[in-house]
């Protein structure tokens, strides 16, 4: 950490040679005297390739080791972020700062950016396709005692929806994820659900079907509480998430016959393990104990997994060992979901950094956005 004077204000900032600006968060900017913030139509992206937030571009007067310089350009950004002491500094400053002495490789990122780009390179391939298929596992449901089959006629779906149901029921069964059936005693109906990128998820009301006539698998979901109790000192952070999870697990005949859907075209049986289903988080929770069961510094919560080291050599050996056994496995991932080498990450409702965990009210939210102007910076 570097310790500055902007403007007259102590603040304490972490060394980042791979960040080309100087940042601080809009929270720190409001604590400096005679700051004047204005727009400006510059880009920052992150490690991960994904765009920050702007709040505008300052000139402030910082002091460090006794010396001062004037009118260094500072950029705020909105959201919770570390103060960055970055490349732009670094040369007007560079004479008076002895890199050694700070540990430059240990501030930000947990190697040059090769590094980690080569890794996920190696692993591409669990990053392509639409779907992934858990190996050598085979998710089977299993009904009580006495259990009767239940029919439930197709609902009525909005007109301006039907386009996009009928567009991912033909996307399921091009996949071989759904197959088309013209008789089943069973029949559930469906529930359209809008994601917030504007597709649609299908899920199945089996809470009048077969929720009710189920034995439930038994499988505890983790607690946040003990997962986070076992961070101890961690620094760095990857979050991955896993794409459609429960549909990367396959069932048996019997299992796909009991979850068959009703919908406005018909019957569909789903050949993967469905959302709606009692059993699906349990079932696939004991999946993914099973893969990570010996990794130290993972932690997997349904969809999502948790990496995090003490120090960035940690990190990424677990990162390595984590992106492995995915693709051995079958597993797919959704990139554009992930963070990777991240000092802080937002994981089930609360920031997770290097000095603890920090509850929210609010989820937190990934900033993203469609367009990339040209004049595009990079923070990582």
């Amino acid at each position: 950490m570097l310790d500055v004077y902007v403007n007259g204000k102590f603040i304490q900032m972490q060394l980042d040679t791979a960040a080309d600006v100087s940042v601080v968060s809009e929270e720190v900017a409001k604590s400096i005297p005679i700051i004047t913030v204005t727009p400006c139509d510059s880009t920052l992206i992150d490690y991960n390739s994904q765009k920050i937030q702007i709040q505008g571009l300052a000139k402030v007067d910082v002091s460090h080791k006794s010396k001062m310089y004037k009118g260094l350009p500072l950029t705020v950004v909105k959201g919770q972020r570390p103060s960055l002491f970055g490349l732009n500094w670094i040369g007007e400053i560079a004479l008076e700062i002895d890199l050694d002495d700070y540990n430059v490789n240990k501030v930000q990122n947990i190697q040059p950016k090769e590094s980690l780009s080569k890794l996920l390179e190696k692993h591409k391939t669990i990053f392509e396709g639409d779907q992934g298929t858990v190996k050598e596992v085979t998710a089977s449901l299993l009904l009580k005692e006495g259990a009767n089959p239940k029919f439930c006629p197709p609902r009525q779906i909005p007109f301006t929806s039907k386009p996009l149901v009928e567009q991912e029921i033909q996307r399921l069964v091009d996949n071989q994820f759904f197959e088309k059936v013209t008789y089943s005693d069973w029949g559930t109906p469906i529930v359209p659900v809008v994601k917030p990128d504007g597709s649609i998820r299908l899920c199945g009301d089996y809470k009048v079907t077969v929720n009710p006539q189920l034995q439930v698998a038994q499988h505890p979901l983790p607690k946040p509480e003990d997962m986070f109790a076992t961070l101890g000192n961690s620094k760095f952070f990857s979050k991955i998430d896993l794409k459609q999870a429960f549909q990367q697990l396959t069932m048996t005949k019997e299992s796909q016959e009991i979850c068959t859907l009703c919908t406005h075209l018909g019957l569909f049986r789903p050949k993967r393990l469905p959302y709606g289903i009692a059993s699906s988080p349990a079932l696939w929770q004991l999946t993914m104990d099973k893969m990570f069961a010996e990794l130290q510094g993972t932690f997997c919560f349904v969809d999502d997994i948790l990496i995090a080291g003490k120090n960035d050599d940690e990190h990424l050996d677990i990162l390595k060992s984590v992106l492995r056994i995915i693709e051995e496995n079958g597993l797919k991932i959704s990139k554009n979901k992930c963070e990777f080498a991240v000092p802080y990450v937002g994981y089930l409702g609360c920031i997770v950094d290097g000095s603890g965990i920090h509850k929210t009210t609010e989820k937190v939210k990934a900033i993203k956005e469609a367009n990339m102007p040209d004049n595009v910076a990079e923070l990582r």
